[in-house]
């Protein structure tokens, strides 16, 4: 089968013909391409929220650079320390490869986009993780290759510039509050509040704002908590509650019923 698949004028159809290491260990990889090939080595990282590839090797070769020997088909890769490795390849099925590749590039470009936008989000602290979740989502996963990584690249662009948009908005918003505090009015607190995201842990911009809060103005807390009984849970859930925060809010003088509910739950 593996011979069949590079035909004696090494003509084949794009993205849908690949050879695959006999021994799945070594993640070797061609893409066949007419008279020339593709060859890449993967490499498989392990985190708590699943498995990722990368692309560690990408070198175009012509077709006649693998070795045919005894029916077997072999191709020369660059291994450790530079050196030269062979690895024996088959046929490979094009919808697992183009997978792999695809998931591959996809992390590539991913873990870029991490190190890229972390240092630009003042509270939202971006994780590598939800690279999983943007992959889950995608349908086309076992695309042509070529196609996936015009898209991936498409894609990470869109979710950096929606990221950058949206949360330096949010930054803004906590900015004017925290640097404000000790001057600003209780009603300028709370309309602000309201346009920070709250429908979803771990509420980063709430959380500076609320801790600056309980440090400055804690008066502010439990009047917070009366006027948005939909985000009372969220106030009393979201402060990192120091010993020193807890020792403001205790000496605020109100009959809250907030107050009271807050030490309750305490």
């Amino acid at each position: 089968m593996c011979m069949a698949v590079i035909a004696a004028n090494g003509q084949t159809a794009d993205c849908n013909h690949f050879l695959g290491p006999v021994k799945n260990r070594r993640m070797v990889y061609a893409a066949l391409d007419g008279d020339s090939a593709t060859i890449f080595r993967l490499g498989m990282w392990l985190d708590k929220r699943g498995t990722g590839y990368s692309i560690d090797t990408s070198l175009r070769i012509a077709v006649s650079q693998i070795e045919r020997s005894e029916g077997k088909l072999y191709v020369d890769v660059p291994g450790k320390a530079s050196k030269m490795q062979k690895v024996q390849l088959d046929s490979a099925r094009a919808g697992d490869v183009n997978g792999l590749i695809n998931n591959a590039c996809w992390w590539d470009n991913f873990l870029k986009l991490t190190a890229e936008i972390k240092p630009q989000l003042k509270y939202y602290h971006f994780s590598f993780r939800e690279g999983f979740g943007y992959w889950e989502k995608l349908s086309n996963t076992t695309d042509c290759y070529k196609d996936f990584k015009v898209f991936a690249g498409n894609r990470i662009r869109q979710i950096r510039d929606s990221l950058l948009t949206e949360e330096l908005a949010y930054a803004r918003i906590a900015d004017h509050i925290i640097n404000n505090m000790a001057t600003i009015d209780y009603q300028e607190v709370k309309d602000s509040i309201v346009k920070l995201p709250t429908d979803s842990y771990p509420h980063y911009h709430l959380r500076a704002v609320v801790n600056e809060i309980t440090r400055t103005r804690p008066e502010f807390f439990f009047k917070l908590a009366d006027d948005l009984p939909e985000l009372k849970g969220t106030l009393f859930a979201v402060g990192d509650w120091t010993r020193q925060a807890i020792k403001n809010l205790r000496g605020v003088d109100t009959a809250s019923p907030s107050k009271k509910h807050f030490f309750r739950k305490s």
